[in-house]
This record gives C-alpha cells, structure tokens and sequence, in this order.
C-alpha cells in the first residue's frame, strides 16, 4: 500500500508536471505567437505604409511628369503659335514691301510718263517758238523786203518825177528863151522854130 501510495504519488506528481509542463508550453506558445503575430502585424503594417508612400510617391511624380509634359506640351504649342504668327507677320510683311514696291515701280512709271509728255511738251513749245521765230523772221523779212521795193519803187518814181519835172522845166525854159531870141534871130534872116 504504502510503494502503491508512493507510486500514484509519483504519477500525481508526474501529471502534474506534464499538466504545468504542457501548461508552460501552451503559454510560451501562445506568447511565441502573440509576439509572431504582433511581428508579423508591424511588418505588415510596415510594409502597407511603405507601400502606401511608393503609391503616393509614384501618383506625385507621375503627376508632376504629367504637369511637366502638360507644360512641355503647351510651351511646344505656344512656341508653335509665335512661330506661326512671326511666320504669318513676315508674310504680311513681305506682301506690303512686295505691295509698296509695286506701287513705287508704278510711281516711277507714272513720273517717267509724265516727265516724258512734259519733255514732248516742251519739245513741241520749242518747235512752236523756233517755228513762230522763223515765221516772224519770215514775215519781217518780207515786210522789210516790200518795205525796200517801196521804197525802191517810190524813190525811182520820185527820180522819174523830178526827171520829168526838171525836163519840163528846161523845155520851158529853152522855149522861153527860144521865143525871147525868136524876134531878133528872124529880124537877121534866121528861120527859128521854136517847140
């Protein structure tokens, strides 16, 4: 009685520590797994946070390299429209000099037509007064002309005039000295016929 006391005390004794044993072990295993949990819980939320900044960090600068392409984008469009428009100003440009020099050619076209018919004008106004100077020459010289035979004319006339006239002249005189030597050339004989 007493080994069989003694041996159901061992066994008592050796459940007992099997039970704390077990015990022990549920305990450490529970704490083990609380801690690997715990663990595993802080990477996980470690990793979800890293995570969660890569997204962030990744939406960041995929929008800032959207917003630089945008700009990127809108200085290329910009830069084009200035092209465009200097493009479109040096055509405006080059169509008013293009313009402008038109209407200087035609300007000078017009000058050169005027000055032409001025030079033709004046070309013509000489004529007409080298004409109308050879014309009064002509005229002078035909009224001096005429003049001179008048005067030619009236000076023989007035030479024949006074021919006649001193003719006459003597005529009478010699007839009147005829007839004043009639009386005593007849008295001697003499035939006087006195004319």
């Amino acid at each position: 009685a007493a080994a069989q006391a003694i041996l159901d005390e061992q066994a008592a004794a050796a459940e007992a520590a099997i039970a704390q044993a077990t015990m022990d072990a549920e305990a450490a295993l529970a704490a083990k797994t609380a801690e690997a949990q715990a663990a595993a819980q802080a990477m996980l939320d470690e990793q979800t946070a890293a995570a969660e900044a890569a997204i962030a960090q990744a939406t960041m600068d995929a929008e800032a390299a959207m917003a630089a392409e945008t700009a990127a984008t809108e200085a290329a469009l910009a830069e084009a429209s200035a092209a465009a428009d200097a493009e479109a100003q040096a055509t405006a440009e080059t169509l008013a000099a293009e313009a402008a020099a038109q209407a200087a050619e035609a300007a000078i076209e017009e000058a050169a037509a005027v000055q032409a018919a001025a030079d033709a004008a004046a070309a013509a106004e000489a004529q007409a007064a080298i004409d109308a100077q050879a014309a009064v020459d002509a005229a002078a010289a035909q009224a001096a002309a005429d003049a001179q035979a008048a005067a030619d004319a009236a000076i023989e006339a007035a030479v024949e005039d006074a021919a006649a006239a001193v003719g006459n002249a003597m005529s009478e005189t010699d007839k009147r000295l005829c007839e004043l030597m009639e009386t005593p050339m007849r008295a001697g004989g003499e035939l006087v016929e006195c004319n």
